[in-house]
């Protein structure tokens, strides 16, 4: 499949979906199984980490260029894979 711009937004449980913005990530294979990892990596690195007795559930949506969308411009659907996230201790 040709690169095209997809779209995502990483949710904590407990945000609002509404509250969180689209970011574009561009030249990417929509069908790559790694992306959404990649985009909750960097979702991880920008929040600071996760902390060691840490705890998180994250939601990581996407949408690409082929998705139809409402006359507002959101999407009619998207995809969303579920994270659960702990931190540990290292000794």
């Amino acid at each position: 499949m040709k690169k095209q711009t997809v779209y995502a937004k990483c949710l904590q449980e407990g945000q609002v979906f509404e509250h969180v913005e689209w970011c574009p990530w561009i030249n990417c294979d929509p069908s790559d199984n790694l992306l959404s990892r990649l985009i909750l990596n960097k979702w991880i690195r920008e929040r600071g980490g996760i902390g060691a007795d840490e705890k998180l559930s994250v939601t990581v949506y996407t949408y690409d260029e082929s998705t139809p969308r409402h006359a507002n411009g959101k999407p009619m659907a998207c995809n969303g894979i579920t994270y659960a996230i702990a931190g540990r201790d290292v000794a």
